[in-house]
């Protein structure tokens, strides 16, 4: 998949991927989701300090080879267990990573 000019900037700089699985939702509010997340490989690399934050790169809805990158910021983390959460904002027109599954669809 593609992820144009900043992924070839990204992975020149040294950034790797890290596969990150939803383990949890919660309503925080009538239009936010708090997404809980196992990546445990994302603290090797990840000395959380406040505002810390993550680049996320999701799969075309439509099928097409490009990716759409989006940032969150990170609001809990439990390094132990290899967990972080982030704050989603539930809005219409939904954006690309939107239009297909995505995490706080998830149970």
């Amino acid at each position: 998949m593609g992820r144009g000019f900043q992924g070839a900037i990204l992975r020149g700089l040294g950034a790797r991927d890290h596969v990150a699985t939803v383990v949890g939702t919660a309503p925080i509010a009538p239009n936010c989701v708090r997404i809980t997340m196992s990546a445990p490989t994302l603290f090797e690399d990840l000395l959380h300090t406040p505002a810390e934050w993550l680049r996320f790169w999701f799969p075309d809805p439509d099928g097409g080879t490009s990716e759409h990158q989006r940032a969150y910021t990170i609001v809990a983390t439990d390094e132990d267990a290899g967990e972080f959460s982030i704050d989603v904002v539930i809005h219409e027109p939904a954006g690309p990573p939107a239009s297909g599954r995505w995490p706080h669809d998830r149970e």
